[in-house]
């Protein structure tokens, strides 16, 4: 029993962790204005169905484009809009080109 609370503490505080972390990202994120010039918009569709889009500048790092996707559903919530769930864990993938 003793080995089980254990478990559950240390996944409570990583996912209390990861949370932390995610707010803090959108907060800056969010104090970031989108580029109007030289852009690339970005649209992710989260396996809940909820969608978040971004618009960045055309030599941004790859690197905020996934701090970006990490945060999104906190960044969401901070935009007045409901928080969701991101997956820990994730992968960037496209769907075009389509193949036939």
């Amino acid at each position: 029993r003793e080995a089980r609370e254990l478990a559950a503490s240390a996944a409570q505080r990583k996912s209390d962790e990861l949370a932390v972390r995610r707010r803090g990202v959108a907060e800056k994120l969010l104090a970031v204005e989108a580029p109007t010039v030289g852009v690339c918009k970005l649209v992710l569709r989260m396996p809940s169905g909820c969608r978040a889009e971004r618009t960045f500048g055309a030599e941004e790092p790859l690197s905020v484009v996934y701090d970006w996707a990490d945060s999104c559903g906190e960044l969401h919530g901070l935009q007045g809009g409901e928080s969701f769930e991101v997956p820990e864990r994730f992968k960037l993938a496209t769907t075009y080109p389509r193949s036939l």
